[in-house]
């Protein structure tokens, strides 16, 4: 009952609408005279009045004695329902529009309330040494399932860079600092790409179930040799760590990744020309800049 009431009510809306638009007309542009000529004349007051518009003049013609009036009656009732009918079949459409978008809305929520959700942490297992112009440290890290559906062909990596800021002097062209983002996408490509081709470890984590390994960082030489010569050096590295996996629900693949800057912890700067440093005499953290990312 409510909702045909809401009806009628836009079916009144129309209806007195037109007629407002059809007694504007017969006052400030087109008057339709009830001989059916073809063309209109030139608005006139004396001619028209307010009911010179075309539907009035219609209507005085359909309940005229000249006409028929139940085939009258019949059209103007026939008028109202198609009118009717475009309304309720414009809300049914809206409707089911919505109630389809609610659909995925809410598979989509259960969707990601359902999938596996792998975190990653890391602790440093040891001293940083730099032998042979290698800079190189043991960790650990442990994978945790924190979803409520198994993770599959699960894979991880690791990667230590230097760590730059930018530097920006009057009239020199600016040295970007590092890329955060662009590190953790360069580690993360090695993991996915076993994980999508059915190379990874081959581990699957239930849900609540950790997984503790030991992972040795090697940085890349050239890396380091170029942070030698930048001003931007902030003398500290940043390790980065992604770990890529599936579900049973489908072949989406996923990923977790995070970024920790590595440092001393007693503040002073790392040497980037070479030492050794051992691992109680370390700090790991996560970066302040974009420092964990997930899908």
């Amino acid at each position: 009952m409510r909702r045909w009431r809401l009806d009628m009510r836009d079916v009144l809306l129309v209806v007195a609408v037109a007629l407002f638009v059809d007694v504007a007309l017969s006052f400030f542009g087109t008057c339709y005279v009830e001989s059916y000529q073809p063309q209109p004349h030139t608005n006139n007051h004396q001619d028209c009045g307010p009911f010179g518009g075309p539907i009035f003049v219609a209507l005085r013609w359909f309940f005229s004695l000249d006409a028929n009036p139940i085939i009258a009656a019949f059209t103007f009732v026939l008028a109202i329902s198609t009118i009717a009918l475009w309304l309720a079949t414009h809300k049914a459409a809206n409707a089911a529009r919505d109630s389809a978008i609610a659909a995925k809305q809410a598979a989509d929520i259960a969707y990601v309330d359902q999938r596996p959700w792998v975190n990653i942490r890391a602790e440093i297992a040891g001293p940083l040494t730099y032998e042979a112009g290698v800079w190189s440290i043991p960790t650990k890290y442990c994978l945790q399932n924190l979803g409520k559906t198994p993770a599959t062909n699960v894979a991880a990596f690791g990667n230590m860079v230097p760590f730059t800021i930018a530097v920006v002097r009057p009239g020199e062209m600016a040295m970007p600092g590092t890329n955060v983002s662009a590190e953790m996408e360069t580690v993360c490509s090695f993991p996915e790409g076993m994980t999508a081709a059915d190379m990874g470890w081959g581990i699957v984590l239930f849900p609540r179930e950790q997984k503790r390994m030991r992972f040795g960082l090697r940085g890349n030489q050239q890396l380091f040799d170029q942070a030698k010569e930048s001003p931007g050096f902030s003398g500290q590295f940043l390790m980065v760590f992604c770990v890529a996996y599936g579900s049973t629900f489908d072949s989406s693949k996923y990923r977790t990744a995070k970024a920790f800057h590595l440092y001393k912890r007693s503040g002073g700067r790392i040497d980037i020309e070479g030492e050794t440093i051992p691992g109680d005499k370390l700090n790991l953290t996560l970066s302040p800049v974009n420092g964990s990312h997930a899908r």
